[in-house]
């Protein structure tokens, strides 16, 4: 079955792959500081990448204390983001061969620039509107 994500999903592969350190378990980064970063359409983020596979949240316990919730990429959510990286090169936003700052480079689009964007890397006959191909904020 194939998943549609929104920008907001897209956003959060984006991050959890360039700011963590690889993906599972071992690399997980905390929610609340995720959540402040992201801003809005996080939590329903979140919860569509965990539903679908793509992302998991832990929540450890410290001498029976929850402690801050942690947030990580599965091996679904990091081939997605590889994949966003492919398409994202073939687009002309990301330069190939340079490290994988896909978050980075998305964030430099309007909201409205990088639904389009997403929408093309999931339809590719959907064109880009003609204002965001190649501007950027």
């Amino acid at each position: 079955m194939k998943h549609v994500l929104n920008v907001h999903e897209f956003d959060l592969i984006a991050y959890l792959h360039e700011y963590a350190s690889g993906f599972e378990p071992q690399y997980a980064l905390d929610l609340s500081v995720l959540a402040e970063a992201m801003g809005r359409g996080f939590s329903r983020a979140i919860s569509y990448l965990k539903g679908i596979n793509y992302a998991n949240v832990l929540s450890p316990n410290k001498d029976g204390e929850v402690c801050s919730e942690l947030v990580y990429l599965t091996i679904k959510g990091e081939a997605a983001a590889r994949a966003l990286e492919r398409r994202l090169i073939e687009k002309g936003v990301l330069i190939d061969g340079t490290p994988s700052e896909i978050y980075s480079a998305l964030q430099r689009y309007p909201v409205s620039c990088r639904a389009d964007i997403v929408q093309d890397i999931q339809e590719p006959s959907v064109a880009v509107r003609g204002s965001c191909a190649g501007t950027q904020e």
